[in-house]
């Protein structure tokens, strides 16, 4: 996957976090350092992993995903000084984690992904989404079962290109191309916020139709009363009050 040229301590373009900065480099240094071999790299790839899980389902517990963001790999744990750093660090996780999901359930406040700021001597500083890109589809790996639904829509893939063309190493053939300089990637970049509230909504419409679904289901058939009414039995003559 091709990978922009970053410094350990370049700026983001931040998004809604209620983490401060000093909160966010420590969390971006520990994960970029050797104490984290198989970890998610850097606090960009973990935003758009945290956006993965939080757009998967209504509510996948902490537990389920949580020990990814430190070690894809159970035979590379990462390396904690002591159990009030794995705390504090947990916690500045489940923060971002928590912030995501609140930015998502309020659409006036707008969905903004954590994307790391390039900058060299040939172009403009420019805002770079591969890295965040690649994390939400290491979300998707994970919790393949939540996204299996929306994926089988008709709109599910396509919606999603931007974020495939970024952080995919498999880019589909016909596609090839349209990410390779730093105008296109800086493109497909800015489309990410419309992406996540694109799929956002389409999550919203399929637990809909699996809430009525599953309430059809529940209530099953019912046989209509012999009396020729068109009630349901139990509306009608099967009712208690008519019982005798």
């Amino acid at each position: 996957m091709p990978s922009p040229n970053l410094d350990l301590r370049q700026r983001y373009h931040t998004a809604a976090l209620s983490l401060n900065r000093k909160q966010l480099d420590e969390l971006d240094d520990f994960l970029g350092s050797e104490a984290v071999p198989a970890g998610l790299w850097g606090v960009d790839v973990l935003h758009g992993f945290l956006t993965s899980v939080a757009l998967a389902a209504k509510d996948v517990p902490w537990e389920q995903w949580l020990p990814f963001v430190w070690s894809t790999t159970p035979e590379e744990p990462p390396s904690f000084e002591d159990p009030v750093q794995e705390e504090r660090l947990v916690s500045y996780v489940l923060q971002m984690y928590e912030d995501i999901r609140s930015v998502l359930a309020d659409p006036d406040r707008g969905f903004s992904p954590l994307v790391a700021v390039v900058s060299n001597c040939s172009v403009q500083p420019y805002g770079d989404g591969t890295m965040w890109c690649n994390g939400f589809m290491l979300g998707m790996v994970l919790l393949e079962s939540h996204w299996t639904a929306f994926l089988a829509t008709p709109a599910g893939g396509g919606l999603l290109l931007p974020i495939v063309l970024l952080g995919s190493d498999q880019v589909p053939k016909d596609w090839e191309g349209m990410c390779d300089t730093p105008q296109q990637r800086a493109r497909l970049t800015e489309w990410i916020p419309a992406v996540v509230e694109a799929v956002h909504v389409q999550r919203f419409v399929l637990e809909l139709i699996a809430l009525k679904e599953s309430k059809q289901a529940l209530d099953g058939p019912r046989d209509l009363c012999h009396c020729g009414s068109g009630k349901a039995f139990e509306a009608c003559c099967g009712a208690p009050h008519r019982l005798h």
